[in-house]
């Protein structure tokens, strides 16, 4: 019984310390994301705000424009 029951348990570990790590890639990778795309926001805005006006929802440019 034993050799059947360890096998399952280190299993179940593997898959929650598996779970926790790809949690944790998935936060660092979300933020770096966010980041980045703040950063491209900024740059549609500032310096293609023109240009991306039609594909970008207008209303985001309403607060930039003077």
């Amino acid at each position: 019984m034993e050799a059947v029951g360890d096998p399952v348990i280190f299993t179940v570990l593997g898959f929650w310390t598996t779970g926790v790590v790809v949690g944790y890639i998935t936060a660092v990778a979300q933020s770096y994301v966010d980041s980045m795309s703040a950063i491209k926001v900024v740059q549609v805005v500032g310096v293609d705000g023109l240009v991306n006006q039609n594909r970008v929802d207008s209303s985001t440019f309403q607060m930039t424009e003077p």
